[in-house]
């Protein structure tokens, strides 16, 4: 199968969201990856999309998602990925479970994180499948809201996804073979590190945390190849909520208030990552605020 790499578009009301945003992205993946020179008019490229919705008999009355792979060879293809429970941007009512896995290389994983001294709340995997552990406790170091201070990011060598953080083939299987590890382990979702501990998505989307009121991400992260993170940010400041760009660390899972990632769908908030459970208070003010601001781009 010839790689590419791919976004998914968001189209609600006869009209495509984010599409310059997009774009721009998945030329920038095609030029780097695959040295391909792809520059889509963007009128005809909303027509398309459009028009593969109609295709598909897309209702007008909710959301529906169309993925625009780029091959290596420079094709264009789009792909009907179906329709959406809602209209617009949302809170999805789905909650699931989390654990973190750390991509020490290419297809190999650890357990879910189980510091010193963790003790607490020990959460069992999968029956039959052999795999349990603990959380780490809220408080058993210091909180640390600006980066360099208790993320001793230089320990360990980052992680590299294959060739790139962008969405690719490549990244699509790995995260799949990610999820299934997580299934074994009973829960459904993985949140892929890296061997320093640094929480990079959850699968191509970037991850956001609470705490205190306050909102935590990574703009270096998985949020560069995303179109909906600097959309997030902006519905954080026409929210007056505070936010901190850095790094979220696999062993703080359990002193956030809330964990959730955003991409085209809206906004997926987590139940429990690593056993610790989670509120979606502020992840629904986000929703809202972010469904507000893409309708007012109209």
């Amino acid at each position: 199968m010839e790689p590419f790499v791919y976004r998914t578009i968001h189209l609600y009301g006869g009209r495509v969201r984010l599409l310059d945003e997009q774009l721009t992205l998945l030329e920038r993946a095609a030029a780097e990856l695959f040295g391909v020179r792809y520059r889509p008019d963007r009128a005809a490229a909303a027509e398309r999309l459009l028009a593969a919705a109609r295709r598909e008999r897309y209702p007008a009355g909710v959301s529906g998602f169309v993925r625009i792979e780029v091959t290596a060879s420079g094709e264009e293809r789009l792909r009907p990925c179906g329709t959406s429970l809602y209209a617009g941007y949302a809170l999805r009512s789905l909650r699931p479970e989390a654990v973190t896995l750390r991509y020490a290389r290419l297809f190999a994983y650890d357990r879910p994180f189980a510091g010193e001294g963790c003790g607490e709340r020990p959460f069992a995997g999968a029956p039959g499948s052999g795999c349990s552990f603990a959380g780490a406790p809220r408080e058993d170091r210091p909180f640390a809201e600006e980066p360099g201070r208790d993320c001793r990011l230089g320990e360990a060598p980052r992680y590299d996804c294959l060739f790139a953080e962008a969405p690719t083939s490549a990244s699509e299987a790995e995260d799949a073979l990610a999820r299934a590890v997580a299934r074994r382990l009973g829960a459904d979702e993985a949140v892929r590190c890296d061997a320093a501990g640094v929480c990079r998505g959850l699968g191509d989307a970037p991850l956001f945390a609470v705490r205190d009121g306050v909102l935590y991400g990574d703009r270096s992260g998985a949020a560069r190849f995303s179109a909906e993170a600097e959309p997030l940010w902006r519905a954080a400041a026409a929210e007056r909520i505070r936010t901190v760009d850095r790094p979220l660390l696999r062993e703080e899972m359990g002193r956030f208030d809330e964990l959730f990632a955003v991409d085209h769908r809206g906004i997926t908030a987590l139940a429990r990552c690593d056993g610790h459970p989670y509120m979606a208070i502020v992840a629904e003010r986000l929703a809202k605020a972010l469904e507000a601001a893409a309708r007012e781009r109209r």
